[in-house]
């Protein structure tokens, strides 16, 4: 902040708090030490050099950033995927088909659609993990509640309970 009424201590603070914050650099010095006539020379040389080994990863964190992006709209479009899928299952019980023709056509859809679902929840947790690994420390980590691993596990659970439970009914009914 260059305003005049922000002291040179308080604009230290701020500059500190920012390195720590956003590029995890601790916090070595305190604003007083260094806003004096003769600070430590060795202090602000061990600081200054932290912040340099940080400031290398900013392309990195960039893509990080931008991973998170495309996280954000896979994982948007995947919850989409899921909720369809899973107001199919519940629409499938309303059909007049007989039980073993709609046991074979849930069977169809088990192997092709839950496949893809599973491969794309697995993938996407992973990212998901990369991502909390790389930018939980920071003010970067910004994924939206619905889009969390808890959120995306709590969907696939639903889903595939969904599905057994339908798939057991079926059979049940293909048996009596």
């Amino acid at each position: 902040v260059s305003d005049s009424s922000v002291s040179n201590r308080e604009r230290l603070e701020n500059a500190f708090a920012a390195a720590e914050r956003e590029f995890g650099v601790d916090r070595l010095l305190d604003a007083q030490d260094v806003d004096t006539d003769h600070p430590d020379e060795k202090s602000i040389i061990t600081y200054v050099s932290s912040l340099y080994n940080a400031l290398p990863h900013l392309p990195e964190l960039s893509k990080f950033i931008s991973m998170q992006e495309q996280y954000i709209v896979e994982a948007r479009a995947w919850m989409e995927l899921v909720e369809r899928a899973t107001s199919l299952i519940d629409d499938e019980t309303r059909f007049a088909l007989s039980p073993t023709e709609s046991l074979y056509k849930f069977e169809k859809y088990r192997d092709e659609c839950m496949a893809d679902c599973a491969r794309e929840y697995n993938r996407l947790m992973e990212k998901h993990e990369i991502l909390r690994r790389h930018l939980s420390g920071t003010d970067h980590f910004c994924v939206p509640r619905n889009l969390t691993e808890h959120a995306l596990t709590e969907a696939w659970s639903n889903l595939t309970y969904l599905n057994d439970h339908r798939f057991t009914c079926l059979q049940q009914k293909i048996i009596q």
